[in-house]
């Protein structure tokens, strides 16, 4: 037995993941269609924000900071830890690598600079108006960074080179004449490496 298409987030192989909401929370199921064994079972707060990765894994950020990385093909946990709260989550994404998550909180940003174009293409990037940045080792599942990175009105690419060294941001400046800004931040330890925010040239894509 499987659910109704409306309430499946995905599925990988015969291992179908479903949400139900019942009494203000989300219940989360990854279970065996054949078997009809559970392989997880998560009860999570409204306001809890997802996404699959790389169609292997999938991501949950609560509200309160719960944050879960586990299996499609095993609901095996490959990621627990307690972040900063973040009651407006608006868009949740993970990154990775070979040995890396990365794992963006995007909030949105009160008091937003005017000369700053949103640039977002579904798919292919998102606009990121105050992001906190994450990195976990894949291999412990424990953080690697003292502190989030804090990323402001810039745009990310979701399909830049997963083991660049860098993670790379860009923006879009208005002005007498386009300008673009670029962010690069270490993923070892989340310093930044490089950033200018007067490059001549406008972008159209990323």
């Amino acid at each position: 037995k499987v659910v109704k298409s409306d309430a499946r987030w995905t599925t990988r192989g015969r291992n179908v993941l479903t949400w139900t909401q019942a009494d203000g929370r989300l219940k989360l199921r990854l279970f065996d269609a054949w078997t009809g064994k559970d392989l997880l079972v998560r009860d999570c707060m409204l306001g809890s924000k997802g996404c699959r990765i790389a169609n292997e894994e999938f991501a949950v950020l609560q509200p309160d900071g719960n944050l879960f990385i586990a299996s499609l093909d095993s609901g095996e946990l490959r990621v627990s830890a307690n972040l900063e709260p973040c009651a407006n989550l608006s868009q949740l994404r993970v990154l990775r690598s070979q040995h890396q998550y990365h794992v963006i909180a995007n909030l949105p940003l009160a008091n937003p600079k005017t000369n700053v174009q949103p640039i977002q293409q579904p798919g292919a990037s998102i606009y990121l108006q105050r992001a906190l940045v994450y990195a976990f080792d894949r291999a412990s599942g424990k953080t690697m960074w003292q502190v989030p990175a804090v990323i402001e009105q810039y745009s990310l690419t979701l399909d830049q080179p997963s083991e660049l060294p860098v993670l790379t941001f860009f923006q879009q400046l208005r002005g007498n004449a386009p300008q673009t800004g670029l962010l690069c931040i270490d993923k070892r330890d989340g310093r930044i490496l490089f950033q200018k925010g007067e490059l001549p040239g406008q972008l159209y894509s990323l």
